[in-house]
């Protein structure tokens, strides 16, 4: 019987956090598919949609057009005007406004 030593690991530590979903649809500002990010403010709970590439915030995540852009900074809600409220949205959320599966990813 031919026996090894085995070798230890180093213990690590893996963060595991909330997927970033995201509008399977163009963005109609950077041209990009899968870059609009599914967000929601933690203060007012409003979902917005951001693009990842240039930071623009669509202030309604159902109807992507360049006319419902919010013009305040993007870490700024464009709703409560609260700084740094901003997130990533849950599923749940993203459902309840009424997008279905097929409209993200």
């Amino acid at each position: 019987m031919n026996t090894r030593p085995v070798k230890q690991l180093k213990p690590f530590h893996m963060y595991i956090g909330s997927p970033i979903w995201t509008l399977k649809q163009i963005c109609p500002c950077c041209n990009q598919g899968s870059s609009l990010i599914l967000s929601t403010c933690d203060n007012c709970k409003k979902l917005m949609a951001i693009c990842d590439e240039m930071g623009t915030v669509f202030i309604d995540a159902r109807d992507i057009s360049m006319d419902k852009i919010s013009q305040a900074d993007n870490e700024v809600c464009p709703f409560c005007q609260e700084k740094s409220t901003i997130r990533p949205a849950k599923d749940i959320e993203i459902i309840a406004i009424g997008l279905t599966p097929q409209d993200y990813e």
